[in-house]
């Protein structure tokens, strides 16, 4: 039963490494995929999961993201506490048997609207895990149930790829709008990633962009030309809508 767990787990870090991540980034992935599982299934219906990792994890993005994004409900934020207790019962296992030992927990905001804090393994950053109830939410028509790694029991609440990829190229387009009047000169802080690749000011220690990251840059040289052509055709009700 374990050699069969094994074999499924390294399957699922395959498929990544056939995308072109490396070892370590697909590893990171799967466990982004339990931790999400986990959220999930200990609070059910409170959450809808967003961002880049959705992208990644859901729609064959090439480009990682080690931002698990939930948009809360309305309803409280689960404690700090309670969202280690949830994913530590779900990856602590397959951290173990990756090799990455025991995992640890750092909290870096805990707000009443944003809660972010970071998954370690042995000193160094995996992925975060942030929760927010700021900026609005998503259109109910554009919710929609996925499976991780297939399995009926593991379904999260994500918003459709449509959705995803005009609120993508609405980020995109605006940052690029600011860099063009000279109000922007550096990266966000709420992003772990520039939209060229580079590791932002605020990116924890250890998080540095590696050769996966470059092979993959040249596949995003259109974003631009794309998500413009995509946001003048974008209905009403995506170029209106925030997360």
């Amino acid at each position: 039963m374990v050699f069969l767990a094994i074999m499924n787990l390294q399957a699922r870090i395959d498929r990544y490494k056939e995308r072109g991540f490396q070892q370590l980034e697909a590893e990171i992935l799967v466990l982004m995929e339990e931790s999400a599982a986990a959220l999930f299934g200990s609070f059910p219906d409170h959450f809808i999961l967003f961002g880049g990792a959705t992208l990644v994890l859901f729609y064959e993005s090439p480009r990682l993201s080690r931002d698990l994004d939930l948009l809360a409900s309305p309803s409280q934020i689960p404690r700090p506490e309670e969202i280690q207790a949830a994913v530590r019962s779900g990856i602590q296992p397959i951290a173990e048997a990756l090799g990455l030992g025991q995992l640890e927990f750092r909290k870096d905001i805990d707000g009443p609207d944003f809660v972010k804090q970071w998954v370690i393994a042995n000193e160094k950053p995996l992925f975060s895990i942030d929760l927010t109830r700021i900026g609005g939410t998503v259109l109910e028509t554009q919710v929609v149930k996925k499976a991780i790694a297939s399995a009926p029991e593991k379904i999260v609440a994500t918003p459709s790829a449509n959705y995803l990829l005009f609120q993508k190229c609405e980020t995109f387009l605006g940052r690029r709008h600011a860099e063009s009047q000279g109000r922007l000169r550096y990266p966000s802080p709420t992003h772990a990633w520039s939209a060229a690749g580079q590791q932002s000011s605020s990116t924890p220690r250890g998080l540095h962009h590696n050769e996966g990251d470059r092979k993959r840059k040249h596949r995003n040289s259109d974003s631009k030309h794309r998500c413009q052509t995509l946001h003048s055709r974008a209905p009403p009700s995506f170029t209106t809508s925030r997360f």
